[in-house]
């Protein structure tokens, strides 16, 4: 995938994969490994791109869970569920000692 300073990844192509894959009970590992591939592939090829994960699984606390290991820029999810996923973030973020996310 070729990239550049003005056109990030759309976060959305890997939470469309994703919406099927990862579950509150487990996770595909083969879209774990996409994720992985796609976050790494874009800082290797543009660092500094923004990184950002978008749409329900965002609102899913396991699956937040992995992909706040990314360390992304910005996550979004619907207004019904910003609660839960700030509370994830924030138990993140106490459990890393607070460093991983600005």
């Amino acid at each position: 995938m070729k990239t550049d300073r003005n056109h990030a990844i759309p976060a959305t192509t890997m939470t469309r994969c994703m919406e099927s894959a990862l579950t509150p009970t487990g996770h595909d590992p083969a879209v774990r490994r996409l994720v992985d591939i796609c976050v790494r592939e874009a800082r290797q090829a543009v660092p500094g791109i923004p990184i950002g994960f978008c749409g329900e699984q965002v609102a899913e606390p396991t699956a937040l869970v992995e992909l706040l290991r990314h360390e992304p820029d910005y996550v979004s999810c619907g207004p019904a569920h910003i609660e839960v996923a700030r509370y994830v973030v924030g138990r993140q973020r106490r459990q890393d000692g607070g460093t991983s996310w600005a």
